[in-house]
């Protein structure tokens, strides 16, 4: 109906505004409250600004409208890194299980669990990570103990929380074995330690070494089978210097082994060449990290141009110490070029990498 129905009947229209059919209503985002709808108890005491209890209701609302009260904070969102499963028992390999250890002894007060489990141990900075020491420690007998006796005793004694922690045990077992078979440093340590594990590698059969190669690689093989996505397993990284480290060190064990060393000490292994050659490539790239293939054959071959690095006919000890047995020998004198034909023999090999960089 239009206005112009009503011309003339205003009396009627009166009549039709004032008795409405009313609905039940219902408050919306747009509803508006005013204090004459709160009473004075819903109001807090003792502010200078009216300030609206939680539980208040206006007298028109059912309930107090969500919208209008206080929205709780949320809390940070935090990423979860799930923590990689064990291949044994499908159980987690948590670190977790270390830090609640910590959390309970700082409890105790006086009397400690494990004395070599400190703060720093557990959140080093990026300096205190360089330290291989209390990375060793964190794996250490003392720390796999204690756990292994709170996975078996912890409800009796209040301590919970640790019942699933035997395949975490098994992982840090296994990793400070591989790295006290890296690290043997002398032929009498293994007496006053009283660990045969840190006992001299004398044959090529030892069960040390069958141990590295099927036992440990397998462990970590097998672990690496059963997680479903990257974040369950060590990182690409990790995982493959890990097993060339253990390959490394049980080839070259045996091969010394059966080329006339009596023992092997794996703690005189070392990789400071390694590292200088790939210090030089870096540092022949301009000290960029993210380097390309082209640019590391072509520092590869700025190395071999300028002779930064050179190969020795006795290796890098061959000339202090000698043959394994022999007193020592003075080192052997520097040869020189004497004419200009030897130095042509000694660049001739070199002309097509030269011509690659024109003055």
């Amino acid at each position: 109906m239009s206005k112009s129905d009503w011309f003339g009947k205003e009396d009627a229209l009166l009549t039709v505004l004032r008795c409405p059919g009313k609905e039940p209503w219902i408050p919306s985002d747009r509803s508006k409250v005013c204090s004459l709808h709160f009473k004075a108890e819903d109001y807090k005491q003792g502010l200078k600004s009216k300030r609206l209890k939680p539980d208040a209701v206006p007298s028109i609302f059912p309930s107090y409208p969500t919208y209008l009260q206080e929205q709780p904070k949320k809390g940070r969102r935090e990423l979860k890194r799930p923590s990689p499963s064990s291949p044994a028992g499908g159980l987690d390999v948590d670190a977790k299980r270390k830090m609640n250890l910590y959390d309970l002894q700082e409890k105790q007060g006086a009397f400690k669990l494990v004395r070599c489990l400190t703060k720093k141990h557990l959140w080093p900075s990026n300096f205190e990570k360089m330290g291989v020491g209390r990375a060793v420690a964190i794996f250490s007998p003392q720390v796999t103990s204690v756990l292994r006796f709170l996975q078996q005793h912890g409800d009796h004694l209040g301590a919970r929380g640790f019942e699933d922690c035997l395949p975490t045990v098994e992982f840090m077992e296994m990793v400070y074995k591989w790295f006290v078979l890296h690290n043997i440093q002398s032929t009498t340590l293994h007496w006053t330690s009283r660990d045969a594990m840190r006992m001299p590698f004398y044959g090529e059969d030892d069960e040390r070494l069958v141990w590295l190669e099927k036992e440990c690689l397998r462990y970590f093989e097998s672990w690496k089978e059963s997680s479903s996505y990257k974040l369950e397993f060590l990182s690409n990284e990790t995982y493959e210097a890990l097993r060339v480290t253990t390959m490394s060190t049980i080839l070259c064990t045996r091969h010394l082994l059966s080329t006339g060393f009596k023992f092997v000490l794996t703690a005189r292994f070392s990789s400071d060449d390694v590292e200088s050659l790939f210090s030089s490539i870096r540092q022949l790239n301009g000290s960029n990290d993210q380097t390309d293939a082209y640019a590391a054959l072509s520092a590869l071959q700025k190395v071999l141009v300028t002779g930064i690095i050179h190969s020795s006919p006795s290796s890098n000890v061959g000339s202090v110490v000698g043959q394994l047995g022999l007193a020592t020998v003075p080192p052997l004198a520097p040869t020189k070029a004497t004419s200009e034909t030897d130095i042509k023999k000694l660049l001739r090999p070199h002309l097509t990498m030269l011509e690659r960089y024109p003055p």
